[in-house]
C-alpha cells in the first residue's frame, strides 16, 4: 500500500493565501485578510503527488486540512477487500474532522495536490477566540451531512445511467463552487474510482456514458473530460436533481 508521503512547501500567508482557490471558500471565506494569515501562520501549506495518502483509516486523527488545488477522494476498505470511495474532495473542502481519535476513512490523491495542515486541537482552540470561524466549521459538518445524504439516495434508488447523471451534476455543482466551469467537468479520477463511488461495475458506467453521450446530453471529449451538452435534460435523467 502506498505511504503517507507530502513535502513541505512552508511560504508566508500574504504571498500563499490571495491566490489560493479556497481563500474565499467555507473555512478561510469568513477570515479578514489579517485574521487569515495568523491561520496561516498557525498550520502548514504542503503538497501530495497522486496515488499517495493524506492520511489513512483507523490513524490518529491528528490533523485537519483545507485543499488548495487538486482532487482527492475519501474511501473506505471492506472486510472483503471491496473499496467504496465516499466522495472526492475538491479546492476548498475542508476535510479531517471527526467525532472521535481516529480517522473513519483513507484519504488519497487523485491528482498532484495543495492543502494547508493544522493541528486538530489547535485549529480548535484558534476558533474559540473567533466566532465566524466556528460557525464555519458548523456549516462545514451540515454540508457533509448533506452529500452523504445525496450519497445513500443515489446508491440506493437510481439505476446506473440516472447515478451517473446524479455524479456529473454533482461534479457541476462542486467545480462551480471551486471557482472552476460548470459545463467543462475535469474528471482526473479513473473509471474505476467512478463505478466504486456509485457501487457500480466499470462496464456499467462505461455503458451509461455511452448512452448520455448518444442521447447528445453529453460530449466525451476524452475520458477526463466531459462537456455538458444538455443541462436541462441531464437534470431530468438524474430525477429532477438539481445543483
Amino acid at each position: 500500500m502506498n505511504k503517507t508521503i507530502y513535502a513541505n512547501t512552508q511560504n508566508r500567508g500574504d504571498n500563499y493565501c490571495k491566490d489560493c482557490r479556497a481563500r474565499y471558500r467555507d473555512l478561510c471565506g469568513v477570515m479578514s485578510d489579517d485574521t487569515i494569515y495568523t491561520l496561516y501562520d498557525l498550520g502548514r501549506s504542503n503538497k501530495i503527488e497522486k496515488g499517495e495518502y493524506l492520511f489513512m483509516e483507523e490513524a490518529p486523527s491528528t490533523y485537519v486540512y483545507n485543499i488548495s488545488s487538486g482532487m482527492l477522494m475519501l474511501e473506505r476498505i471492506g472486510s472483503d477487500g471491496r473499496r467504496q470511495i465516499i466522495s472526492f474532495v475538491y479546492p476548498g473542502d475542508f476535510i479531517g474532522l471527526t467525532v472521535d481519535s481516529n480517522y473513519s476513512v483513507s484519504c488519497r490523491a487523485v491528482e498532484a495536490s495543495r492543502f494547508c495542515r493544522w493541528k486538530r486541537t489547535e485549529l480548535e482552540q484558534f476558533a474559540e477566540g473567533h466566532q465566524n470561524l466556528e460557525k464555519s466549521l458548523r456549516v462545514i459538518g451540515n454540508k457533509v451531512l448533506a452529500r452523504t445524504i445525496d450519497q445513500i439516495f443515489i446508491l440506493g434508488r437510481k439505476n446506473a445511467v440516472e447515478r451517473l447523471a446524479f455524479f456529473l451534476l454533482q461534479t457541476s455543482g462542486r467545480q462551480i463552487n471551486a471557482g472552476l466551469s460548470e459545463t467543462q467537468l475535469n474528471l482526473p479520477m479513473t473509471r474505476t474510482d467512478i463505478a466504486d463511488h456509485l457501487g457500480l461495475t466499470i462496464e456499467t458506467v462505461s455503458r451509461a456514458f455511452s448512452r448520455l453521450s448518444k442521447d447528445k446530453l453529453i460530449e466525451l471529449a476524452t475520458p477526463s473530460l466531459v462537456t455538458v451538452l444538455d443541462h436541462d435534460q441531464l437534470i431530468k435523467c438524474a430525477d429532477n436533481y438539481k445543483v
